[in-house]
């Protein structure tokens, strides 16, 4: 079936052995064309494999089945990778709008990490020059995360650039005392 061959997939990437994983996902995808998990895990195996557009067109094809979060997430981080920053904040921004705070699969809940979304989106817009709106996620990042050093950090680091600085020394401060190394470097 194509669960069995998804759970094959799964047992494959959990031993690294990518190649193995994707044709066993293959197979689940193939005889279950709407098997939205299935193009999920497919992708994550195609990043392994260093196939980010492939990655990209199964996170797609998992939206169109069931636009979630967790994909559009996922998503927007690979066209970040590939400097597709304006299609990531669209992506983050849908994931925003979808996200619950938990994820479930086979009755099983997973609490999902909205801070992540904000952090992501943050990082995009900061990439795009856009501090002002970058430094509006980060402290988004903030409010779901008060433990997020790296929101702080990226914060601080756009606030330089907004000529902020008392601002940008309490957040850098703050990354600091949370253990964000990156921030030492400031």
């Amino acid at each position: 079936t194509s669960e069995e061959y998804f759970e094959k997939g799964v047992s494959f990437f959990d031993e690294s052995n990518y190649t193995a994983a994707l044709m066993a996902t293959n197979k689940a995808i193939g005889l279950n064309p709407n098997f939205e998990i299935a193009y999920n895990l497919r992708a994550t195996i195609k990043i392994e494999l260093q196939d980010i557009k492939g990655a990209i067109s199964d996170y797609t094809k998992a939206i169109e089945i069931n636009p979630n979060g967790l994909a559009y997430n996922d998503r927007g981080f690979l066209k970040s990778t590939i400097k597709d920053y304006k299609g990531a904040i669209l992506d983050y921004t849908k994931a925003i709008e979808l996200s619950p705070n938990f994820l479930s699969y086979k009755d099983i809940e997973m609490p999902f990490d909205m801070s992540l979304l904000y952090l992501n989106r943050g990082n995009a817009k900061a990439a795009l020059n856009d501090y002002k709106g970058a430094v509006l996620d980060f402290s988004k990042a903030v409010e779901f995360n008060s433990g997020n050093d790296t929101a702080y950090n990226n914060r601080g680091i756009c606030k330089i650039y907004l000529r902020d600085l008392n601002g940008a020394c309490d957040d850098i401060g703050k990354a600091v005392r949370l253990g964000n190394t990156l921030s030492t470097e400031w």
